[in-house]
């Protein structure tokens, strides 16, 4: 076995070692320092030979020295996580930053159209990686993207394609895109949904004949937009989220037989 780091300390070990103002930043939280590759893992107990694959993460990894309060726990280098299993063996453990310069994308990772892509939401194109996980670079699905994609497509597995709502803070100010990317990695279709506000659209929902989308109470605080701030969405108490909630239904967004979706409509939830 090779591998770089023991880890045999305990959880008070780790918060006394790598101590800091900020939560996100101290203890088991805190960025992780190399990157490593281990072969031929310890396992304890039994993997059943069943299960073969990688199992990937995703998750921000602060690239350079920071101060602690303002770090906001979404922000950070992406850094991708995978443990190799096949045959009842964990073959390996490696980690790697999505992009060497410590701006790739932080929040998700999966595979698709034969590649490994990382992806965050908010803007920045997915970025490309081998199945070692070594980057390969930004990749706007074969330069078919125009503008943002989400850390969180749905995969229609009787089409093939990947679908996605994007939201990107400042550049798309009265609209959301709908996004579907076919199974040979290249967007196929891409509609503007107009909403007020610049919502956070975080997710959504995909059925065999809907693309659910959905128009949520966190918006960009302008105030704090023109204060500087790295992430400058806010929301209302919890007690209106629902009120104030609407659910886009996008109709037969699969199949395009004139070119467009059916219809577009827009319900409001009951109130509470």
């Amino acid at each position: 076995m090779t591998d770089t780091a023991a880890r045999t300390k305990s959880d008070a070990d780790i918060e006394i070692a790598r101590p800091n103002d900020n939560v996100y930043l101290a203890g088991n939280m805190a960025p992780v320092e190399h990157e490593i590759t281990a072969d031929d893992l310890p396992v304890t107990g039994e993997i059943p030979v069943e299960l073969e694959g990688r199992w990937l993460r995703n998750g921000p990894n602060p690239f350079a020295t920071l101060d602690g309060p303002p770090q906001h726990w979404f922000l950070g280098a992406g850094m991708v996580h995978g443990v190799r299993l096949r045959g009842g063996k964990a073959e390996w453990y490696r980690n790697r930053y999505v992009l060497p310069d410590g701006s790739g994308p932080n929040t998700n990772v999966g595979g698709f159209a034969g590649t490994t892509w990382a992806m965050v939401e908010a803007g920045s194109p997915p970025v490309e990686m081998s199945y070692e996980l070594e980057s390969l670079g930004a990749n706007r699905f074969n330069d078919t993207l125009t503008g943002p994609f989400t850390a969180h497509p749905k995969y229609d597995p009787a089409t093939g394609e990947l679908h996605a709502i994007a939201y990107h803070w400042p550049d798309l100010m009265d609209h959301v895109q709908y996004v579907v990317v076919g199974g040979d990695g290249r967007v196929t279709k891409t509609l503007d949904i107009p909403v007020p506000d610049m919502p956070m659209i975080h997710d959504m929902s995909l059925t065999p004949t809907y693309a659910v989308v959905y128009d949520l109470p966190v918006t960009v605080n302008f105030d704090a937009a023109m204060a500087g701030s790295s992430f400058p969405f806010a929301s209302c108490n919890p007690g209106c989220l629902m009120r104030l909630a609407k659910t886009i239904l996008v109709k037969g967004l699969a199949v395009y037989p004139d070119g467009e979706p059916t219809s577009v409509s827009a319900t409001p939830l009951p109130p509470l």
